[in-house]
């Protein structure tokens, strides 16, 4: 048997490898290195079968469906007016993103050139609608520039003697966050902070940010929410975040039922 330990503390002995055996033995010894010794009886691994509890039977089930963030919360306000001596609903002091995301869009493939804007605001408060083009101009020796148009940025590439084009990743990233007109809209970076972005640019058709958070069910919030606190006895079970956390909070439902029936 070898020592096992776990995050630097000693846990028990154990096999590294399963002992083979031809029949299940009666007894076993254990035999120290220091010379002791210790022969016991062995038994079946889960024991016998657990007895009947008689008045307080294990109780379950009481998440029999997937329940999204808002039915969550709801259950929890429940428990505490259901039992009310022994919880405590709290409200935290800080909101939650909720359940919405900026949006996004990523202009190339390549990592050098890749450029990629993320929305002032959220996706589904007007994110969502803003647009940006890259456009060569047609013309030889021409400055890169961006003008904003409504919800519309365009930035014009420039280019060569000859009308190639010559800006790069990260001068378009700079023309863009430089702008206070396509700032309030948008920001641009390169691809992962890339920090040379050297990758010249191509012509490209405007494109609509999008933001990649699925329209919620009806019923569920979308903006910031209220995370909260179910106080219970002298224990604390943590509610989590308005959309985040979702698998830990039905645990949570599942524990306070059991410790309130049975205590209530």
């Amino acid at each position: 048997m070898s020592r096992f330990t776990d995050a630097g503390q000693y846990m028990y002995h154990r096999f590294s490898n399963p002992v083979a055996i031809t029949a299940a033995p009666a007894k076993a010894t254990i035999t120290s290195n220091k010379g002791g010794s210790a022969t016991v009886d062995v038994a079946k691994w889960l024991g016998s079968p657990r007895k009947n509890p008689g008045k307080h039977p294990y109780m379950s089930d009481f998440v029999d469906h997937y329940m999204d963030p808002t039915e969550v919360t709801a259950r929890f306000a429940g428990l505490a007016a259901k039992f009310p001596k022994l919880t405590e609903l709290i409200d935290l002091p800080y909101k939650t993103n909720g359940y919405r995301g900026k949006a996004q869009a990523q202009f190339g493939t390549a990592a050098a050139s890749t450029v990629s804007v993320t929305s002032t605001a959220c996706g589904s408060e007007g994110g969502n609608n803003v647009t940006m083009s890259l456009v060569s101009q047609g013309t030889a020796s021409a400055p890169l520039t961006v003008s904003v148009s409504g919800k519309t940025v365009t930035v014009s590439l420039a280019t060569t003697g000859s009308g190639a084009i010559t800006s790069t990743a990260a001068q378009v990233v700079a023309a863009v966050n430089r702008n206070p007109d396509a700032a309030r809209l948008l920001t641009a970076s390169t691809y992962q902070g890339n920090a040379r972005g050297c990758g010249d640019q191509a012509d490209r058709q405007p494109e609509r940010i999008g933001e990649r958070v699925p329209r919620p069910v009806p019923g569920v919030q979308r903006g910031p929410g209220t995370p909260q606190l179910l106080g219970r006895g002298t224990s604390t079970g943590l509610l989590g975040r308005f959309r985040l956390r979702r698998l830990r909070r039905r645990v949570g439902d599942q524990l306070h039922q059991r410790h309130l029936r049975r205590a209530g």
